[in-house]
């Protein structure tokens, strides 16, 4: 269980990196904000579930891989 979550709370931000980062937030804000407006707009479980979904699938990607 602690490998799931704190692999949320790492990122190799360095010089080479960081603007990088800056750019994923932004459009990972970008999209996230137009899907709960859009697609689930007054399901904000469905929404839940969808980025724990979409959490789980990338954890386990990352530790296959």
């Amino acid at each position: 269980i602690w490998r799931g979550l704190t692999a949320l709370f790492y990122y190799p931000i360095g010089p080479s990196t960081g603007f990088h980062f800056l750019i994923n937030c932004y459009f990972l804000y970008n999209y996230s904000q137009r899907l709960e407006a859009g697609v689930f707009a007054g399901k904000p479980a469905d929404y839940c579930y969808m980025l724990m979904f979409n959490w789980a699938c990338c954890l386990i990607i990352g530790l296959l891989i």
